[in-house]
């Protein structure tokens, strides 16, 4: 992966020869990525392309919270767990209102 400080934004073909040469490449302020810039070809949907980041970010956070279910132990509540859990927090809501 290739690695471009946001200052190299001003640099047009710096920016071009690392997407050229890398498809992909994280933008970085002061060390720490803030995004991800990606080669564009004619034949490419620019929208499509974003919608699919999305929807990989999306896949991303959903196998994250799968796997901490499974570590803490939720992935193995019954259902009748599942429904206790939910109406003592609505109960609880309610009180609050």
């Amino acid at each position: 992966m290739n690695y471009l400080a946001i200052k190299d934004l001003n640099e047009p073909s710096r920016v071009s020869e690392a997407l050229v040469t890398y498809g992909t490449a994280f933008v970085t302020d002061n060390g720490k990525p803030i995004a991800i810039m990606m080669e564009i070809t004619p034949d490419d949907e620019p929208l499509e392309l974003e919608r699919a980041m999305h929807l990989a970010r999306g896949k991303i956070a959903i196998a994250a919270i799968r796997e901490q279910s499974r570590r803490n132990g939720v992935a193995k509540m019954s259902q009748e767990d599942i429904q206790a859990e939910i109406a003592a927090v609505r109960a609880e809501r309610k009180k609050r209102a």
